[in-house]
């Protein structure tokens, strides 16, 4: 009897160790790594547009239209297959393959003033080309075929000619079929915006150039260090506003001739991807991704949303989730004046395969 109470005593005691061990363990953050709570902001209509790989960019018409440049990858190179998409104001939708190999985030788009699209990407990451769509047929130039791939952006001027820039194009000037690439050989540009009287501003990662129609270049310093994933965008006034990453993300501006710097409250290390738009008003609206070391560990992003209004920053969060900050993130403003951001989703947990994500403000 007492043998069996014994060994009773015993189970107790393992079963409450066991039970203690249950609980102390319930509370550990190495999680698996689909094991987290998805999120998004009531504010914001989400809209799938297509299954993918990732996203380079994506512009509005003036007739409400959507234009998507985005990719697939697989096989035996990073990525190989390369789409344009447009989605007409009446839900019409149509695709081009514009070539069957790498596009990567490394393109951009512009509309003409008749909506028409103009495309810059570098093939495989080296050949330099651009794209436009005539009569719904798919028109492709080779521009260099060794131009050395890094990032490029496209702008287009009051005549309907349109400028490229690329990072690593030796050229200054080079016309190729009434377009234009333009470099230099001491600094590489990775945007450009053309005000409404033919002023070029291009910039790389820390300098802004203005280019005058005549060629000549006007250099125009801006301080703060270096940085990386920049943007640029000219507002109503042709006035420029560039963001960049240096400890958070940096925004300059200029008030009566001088650059004024800010730094975007609480963007910290974290942030990834940014992109700005100014509003017709001029209100400042910022994009990125952001995540914390917890979060990274899990392949986890915040979407989030900062705006400049009567002098004072906000925020405010679109949603958690596998977003893939290897792909870009673009904010735009369509003709109704609704802010349009859109991003790349590496994973849901309720839809099969990556995803390219439209989020509206409602």
């Amino acid at each position: 009897m007492k043998t069996a109470q014994k060994n009773i005593g015993l189970l107790k005691r393992s079963i409450i160790m066991f039970l203690f061990i249950l609980i102390l363990t319930a509370g550990d953050c190495s999680k698996p790594a689909d094991d987290y709570t998805p999120w998004y902001s009531q504010d914001w209509e989400f809209t799938t547009i297509a299954h993918g790989s990732g996203f380079a960019d994506f512009a509005i018409g003036t007739d409400n239209s959507l234009h998507f440049l985005y990719y697939f990858s697989g096989g035996n190179t990073e990525f190989d297959g390369s789409l344009y998409k447009r989605i007409k104001s009446s839900g019409e939708e149509k695709e081009w393959s514009l070539w069957s190999g790498a596009l990567g985030p490394y393109a951009s788009i512009i509309l003409d003033s008749s909506n028409t699209p103009h495309i810059a990407a570098c093939y495989n990451l080296v050949r330099l080309q651009y794209a436009t769509i005539s009569n719904d047929q798919l028109l492709v130039t080779t521009i260099a075929s060794s131009a050395g791939g890094g990032n490029n952006d496209i702008a287009i001027d009051t005549n309907g000619v349109p400028y490229i820039v690329n990072e690593f194009s030796a050229s200054l000037f080079s016309v190729v079929s009434n377009l234009v690439v333009i470099s230099n050989n001491e600094y590489s540009f990775s945007k450009i915006n053309i005000s409404s009287n033919n002023i070029m501003h291009l910039i790389n990662q820390t300098v802004m150039y203005k280019v005058i129609s005549n060629g000549n270049f006007i250099y125009d310093s801006i301080s703060g260090g270096s940085g990386e994933h920049n943007a640029l965008v000219l507002d109503s006034s042709n006035s420029p506003h560039i963001i960049y990453l240096n400890n958070g993300i940096q925004y300059f501006h200029k008030s009566n001739a001088s650059w004024i710097q800010e730094t975007i409250p609480d963007t910290g290390n974290y942030a990834h991807k940014p992109d700005i738009t100014v509003s017709s008003n001029g209100t400042v609206h910022i994009v990125y991704f952001s995540s914390d070391e917890g979060m990274a560990g899990l392949g986890v992003q915040e979407l989030w949303h900062a705006w400049k209004t009567g002098g004072q920053w906000y925020k405010e969060k679109l949603c958690i989730e596998k977003l893939s900050f290897k792909s870009n993130l673009r904010i735009r403003i369509d003709p109704d004046g609704k802010l349009n951001i859109v991003f790349f989703l590496d994973y849901h947990k309720s839809i099969s395969g990556p995803l390219l994500i439209r989020a509206v403000k409602k």
